[in-house]
């Protein structure tokens, strides 16, 4: 099965402008480069998926358009794609979500990250686009959805997982977090 990872396009200059140049604070004081940190969590995910046999790729938002990302969809034809996000993103998110589900409406849509775990439900209010929200640590719970979609089995014994039942959202138990980080495969 065929599973894209990544995190919307957007582009870190254009929304923070002149304070996103090389000599800002977090480049000064930690040598990093705004906007070009590796999003670990979804690299995690990855490695769990890779290591369960399912084929995965990854795509940068920082640099990859909307119209790429719609290129390497009809590409890789994937039947899930999860997207990392914070909550300055989420519009950014919704808009890549709309424009997958408008040209490939059978390709599942997963959300995760720090918005998703703070808002919860909400991301699946008051849109169509987004079809699975993952709260939590991410590792197992998008190993067990991508699992159930593979397997064409129910949603409901998913920890973790906020998903569209009919006309509802439904919002399963919180998973256990891993108690042996060991356990996770490395990047």
């Amino acid at each position: 099965m065929n599973v894209i990872l990544g995190t919307p396009p957007w582009n870190f200059q254009a929304a923070y402008g002149a304070s996103a140049s090389k000599r800002s604070f977090l480049s000064k004081s930690y040598g990093l480069i705004p906007g070009e940190s590796e999003p670990l969590g979804l690299l995690y995910i990855a490695s769990v998926l890779s290591k369960n046999n399912f084929n995965v790729t990854f795509i940068d938002g920082y640099k990859h358009t909307a119209e790429e990302w719609l290129g390497s969809i009809e590409k890789l034809k994937p039947e899930i794609i999860g997207l990392s996000c914070t909550s300055y993103i989420w519009d950014n998110v919704l808009g890549l979500c709309e424009k997958i589900k408008a040209a490939f409406g059978t390709v599942y849509t997963a959300v995760g990250g720090p918005h998703v775990s703070g808002m919860g439900e909400l991301c699946l209010s008051g849109n169509n686009c987004v079809d699975f929200a993952v709260y939590g640590e991410g590792e197992v719970t998008f190993l067990e959805l991508c699992k159930a979609i593979k397997n064409k089995s129910g949603f409901d014994n998913v920890d973790g997982l906020i998903y569209r039942a009919k006309d509802n959202v439904v919002k399963n138990k919180s998973r256990q977090s891993i108690k042996d980080l060991d356990s996770i495969s490395f990047p």
